[in-house]
């Protein structure tokens, strides 16, 4: 009854390994389409006039911020 014992427990204990791996994995690509998501949303949904009241975009170009949202959504970057 032991050795029973000890064969279903490898056996469970490598089957579930097996399906860690495969959840990370998966869970990466999902995290990278969530990412892709976030930065689509952030880039073409909102307004000018939302982004220069959120960045002030338009009014201050050397804002950090601004400077990051135009790096992030148009890869423009400036000195």
């Amino acid at each position: 009854m032991r050795k029973v014992t000890i064969a279903l427990a490898c056996i469970v204990l490598s089957g579930c390994v097996q399906f860690r791996a495969a959840v990370s994995s998966r869970g990466a690509e999902v995290a990278d389409a969530q990412l892709e998501s976030a930065e689509w949303a952030e880039c073409k949904l909102p307004s000018a006039a939302a982004l220069e009241r959120k960045y002030n975009l338009f009014s201050d170009p050397g804002n950090p911020k601004a400077k990051a949202w135009r790096a992030l959504c148009y890869g423009v970057t400036t000195q």
